[in-house]
């Protein structure tokens, strides 16, 4: 299976990760709780994928390197796009990241893009841990390989924004990195994360891959 940003991967066993530093209490216990960690772009020793670890806070994050044939579990951004496929049943509570995840999915799904939820609001669903709130961010990836104008862009984001009760980060993955729609919709250079460092592009470069 092709691994991209974003995706989630359940850990069999703790010592199949590598790190630089010991691992801190709280990723233990993070693990123990829900075993998963989320591919991240990042240079890496040969023969392991770059992964995230997090935590209750948002400022616990832990980097980390897992051997790809010890993998036997992924959950795909876009596996989250449907109630049905939730590890989580909000029958009383729904907060705003979820609720507006509900909003712009049959947005995205119309206009056939491969998309999903990332960040808290898709760790949530995946695993059943509580980890929005009301004042959380819906965060979203799009995965693109077909250019598109920065206006249709726009056009993409007001409607987005306009279904939204939450504030939005929709992220293109695309060839070349991780890019905001925001910023292709509205910058002349955009930012693009990629597995080497962050770095500056014209729109129009990001839908070929640099070598």
């Amino acid at each position: 299976m092709e691994l991209t940003a974003h995706d989630l991967i359940r850990v069999n066993n703790m010592e199949d990760l590598l790190t630089d530093l010991p691992l801190p209490e709280w990723a233990g216990h993070s693990l123990k709780r829900a075993p998963y960690v989320v591919v991240r772009r990042a240079a890496h020793p040969s023969g392991f994928i770059g992964v995230g670890i997090r935590g209750a806070q948002r400022s616990q994050r832990f980097s980390a390197w897992l051997r790809p044939e010890v993998i036997d579990y992924v959950i795909k951004p876009k596996e989250l796009n449907s109630p049905g496929t939730w590890n989580k049943d909000y029958r009383d509570t729904i907060f705003h990241p979820v609720y507006s995840l509900q909003q712009v999915a049959p947005i995205l799904t119309g206009k056939g893009f491969d998309w999903g939820p990332t960040g808290s609001t898709g760790y949530e669903l995946a695993t059943g841990i509580p980890t929005v709130n009301e004042y959380s961010d819906l965060d979203i990836v799009l995965n693109v390989t077909l250019p598109f104008s920065p206006a249709t862009a726009v056009l993409l984001m007001n409607e987005l924004e306009q279904a939204s009760v939450t504030n939005l980060d929709v992220q293109l993955n695309t060839a070349l990195g991780g890019v905001s729609l925001r910023d292709y919709a509205n910058a002349p250079k955009v930012l693009v994360k990629t597995a080497i460092g962050p770095l500056l592009a014209k729109p129009s470069d990001i839908w070929y891959n640099i070598n």
